[in-house]
């Protein structure tokens, strides 16, 4: 499932072996230096620190009007094209982490970013989605220029976190023949260039990729597996401390108290969200991870 906000105007997108008179005169300068002397070493710079949601963090995901900016909860997710500077900051001021959501493996023709990748690397349509596209990411250097742009936009909107769909290109006609390896490698990039840029990220949905990337992505977030029963699948995660949250969808024909009781079960955190993910929102009791 991808993300976009839904409004009525779609706001919801070599070196040479002969020395040059400098090297020379460099040379001959450190010769100069007496016998012991310490030569300085730049400082190592250390990595950014990162937030990471904890374990019963309550959550909110929000992509459509009406929205409630202002609830109380540990962070919010909003996607990443269509959020304003004072929605970010609202959620801010009201003290919770802000993460962008974005997809990774596919790309819309409507995104301001289109022209950031090459025709040849622009694949078949999404069969949800009629105007977006899956992306070869067989070669990630084509498809790292996308990434690194929308993870900067992430981090200099004021977002804390990224939350990255349709990682799963493999299992799909994409028009290209991506390999599981292939589709891991990509993927674990993308959680190291968040990294680089101090934020946490997390993983959406992607089913088939939760096991392999539970070392990489710092917490997970999955949509309606209550309801198609494989929420236990999350447990790649909790098994190595990290965080999962789930969403269910009012519109299941399973009920909400059994949901949240399944949730203190996974020992994950829940909420129930109508599936147009607008301000509307019902949490269930945190798990008890102890």
């Amino acid at each position: 499932m991808s993300m976009t906000r839904l409004t009525a105007a779609r706001r919801c997108r070599a070196q040479s072996a002969a020395l040059t008179p400098l090297a020379l005169a460099l040379g001959l300068a450190l010769m100069a230096i007496a016998p012991g002397t310490a030569l300085s070493q730049p400082a190592s710079v250390p990595a950014p620190a990162r937030w990471v949601p904890a374990p019963d963090a309550k959550f909110d995901l929000q992509f459509s009007t009406p929205m409630q900016l202002q609830r109380q909860v540990d962070f919010m997710v909003l996607d990443l094209a269509d959020a304003l500077p004072d929605e970010i900051t609202t959620v801010k001021n009201n003290g919770a982490a802000a993460v962008c959501y974005f997809n990774g493996g596919s790309i819309d023709v409507e995104d301001e970013d289109f022209d950031s990748v090459a025709p040849l690397v622009i694949g078949r349509k999404l069969e949800t989605e009629p105007t977006a596209r899956w992306l070869d990411l067989r070669n990630i250097d084509e498809i790292a220029p996308m990434i690194r742009g929308r993870l900067d936009r992430c981090r200099d909107k004021g977002f804390d976190a990224a939350l990255i769909g349709n990682l799963e290109n493999y299992l799909f006609r994409s028009g290209f023949p991506i390999g599981e390896r292939q589709q891991i490698a990509f993927n674990r990039f993308i959680a190291d260039e968040a990294h680089k840029r101090g934020l946490s990220i997390g993983l959406w949905n992607s089913r088939s990729q939760i096991a392999p990337l539970a070392d990489s992505y710092d917490f997970i977030l999955v949509s309606g597996c209550f309801e198609d029963g494989w929420c236990n699948e999350t447990g790649a995660f909790i098994e190595m401390g990290k965080p999962a949250f789930v969403v269910e969808f009012a519109e299941s024909s399973r009920g909400d108290v059994e949901f949240c009781s399944a949730n203190q079960t996974f020992g994950t955190m829940g909420i129930i969200k109508r599936r147009i993910l607008d301000g509307w929102l019902r949490l269930c009791p945190p798990p008890d991870i102890n």
